[in-house]
């Protein structure tokens, strides 16, 4: 199979960062799509998280308009996340983002799966500047190798790999209905923690944790080898996720490790980036491991119990009230003083172990698919490998 350089077969489009660049103040309650790394999500656009700007102001733009099946490439921050333009939304890209469309030579689909391969994320990660803040260029992605089949084959690789990601769609889709129904008997036993229509006392997280730290805001040095680095992206719905992690010199773990100090039970908060809110809770046969100052850590008291910490998060209420306070100016974040001046409801510790109680039981029945996602995933991650080598 011949390999060729990505951009001999795909336009790369970048948007338009000359004098009619979008400002804040450009931006308006309706009108056509305006859209950065935020608005990524699950390989597509999503439409709760889109800016706006005039049909004028759009119009004056030159370049980086979406056509129909366009690739938007994350190239600051979230390196390497993307999304098609399946439904051929009308808009325009952030700086933050380029466009990639496919010659006739290339099948979006199979480019789609090679982006999201590991071989793929090796090349980002090769070619990261290591800068506090991570940074791709377009003209380094265009030089990118990949494995160019003819387009039959292309076909039926896309076909073999959708089969594949079908089973870890649908045990993710049985895995989100446990986490409904774990957030039902929340709602049931304490109510709304916003409203709190049950009047529980009402604390500042602050004082329900012995710690609220984040992790490394200098630059590291990621090693092939080393200590675990975890990121916004390895917090993971429904737990981390260990797919994609970086590792660090031991030098460097020790100084981030000795200011956060992970252990089971913490709770796992992004606090930075396109996945602000996301939550889990540090498992109990981890390896030690460092931060990113992506991820905050927080550490509750005895007062608090941690099955009952993670839903309390989780809470869709309360994760709007978290959203409202985060930084927008830049790049979209949660600073320690916000989550720290959280407003949190105490019940009492018997209520909370009752919780805990049932939660753990809906926790044993989600077990069985947590094993058949992981399963679902080594044969997908198995299949891409095999496709790009």
């Amino acid at each position: 199979m011949k390999v060729v350089e990505l951009g001999s077969i795909c336009e790369f489009e970048n948007g338009d960062r000359g004098k009619n660049y979008p400002s804040r103040s450009d931006q308006v309650e309706e009108g056509v799509p305006f859209i950065n790394a935020g608005c990524l999500k699950d390989w597509g656009i999503d439409s709760d998280e889109l800016n706006f700007i005039t049909e004028e102001r759009y119009n004056l733009l030159s370049s980086g308009k979406l056509k129909q099946n366009d690739i938007l490439f994350c190239l600051r921050g979230s390196l390497g996340k993307f999304a098609i333009n399946s439904d051929g939304l009308k808009g325009a890209i952030a700086s933050s983002l380029v466009l990639l469309r496919p010659k006739k030579d290339l099948n979006v689909h199979y480019l789609k799966n090679y982006l999201k391969s590991e071989q793929f994320r090796r090349l980002i990660e090769r070619a990261d500047d290591s800068s506090s803040q991570p940074n791709l260029s377009a003209t380094r992605v265009k030089k990118f190798p990949i494995p160019l089949p003819s387009l039959s084959e292309q076909k039926a690789i896309v076909a073999k790999l959708d089969r594949a990601q079908r089973l870890i769609d649908i045990d993710k889709e049985m895995l989100a209905k446990y986490d409904d129904l774990i957030q039902s008997v929340f709602l049931e036993m304490f109510g709304d923690p916003v409203s709190n229509p049950k009047g529980w006392d009402i604390h500042e997280l602050n004082e329900l944790c012995k710690k609220i730290t984040d992790g490394e805001h200098g630059s590291v040095n990621r090693v092939e080898t080393g200590k675990m680095y975890l990121m916004a992206r390895n917090v993971g719905h429904f737990g981390l996720n260990f797919e994609e992690v970086s590792y660090i010199e031991k030098s460097d773990h020790e100084r981030i490790y000795k200011r956060c100090n992970p252990e089971s039970g913490d709770l796992l908060l992004v606090c930075v980036g396109a996945t602000i809110g996301r939550c889990c809770l540090v498992p109990d046969d981890v390896e030690e491991f460092s931060l990113a100052r992506s991820v905050a850590l927080i550490k509750p008291t005895d007062s608090l119990r941690h099955i009952y910490l993670l839903h309390h998060f989780k809470n869709s209420g309360f994760q709007n009230k978290m959203m409202s306070k985060r930084n927008t100016s830049a790049q979209s974040g949660l600073y320690l003083r916000q989550i720290r001046s959280l407003k949190f409801i105490l019940p009492p510790i018997e209520l909370q172990e009752r919780f805990v109680e049932r939660a753990l039981k809906i926790d044993s029945e989600k077990l069985m698919i947590e094993n058949s996602l992981k399963k679902s995933e080594e044969l997908f991650s198995s299949l891409v490998q095999g496709a790009f080598n």
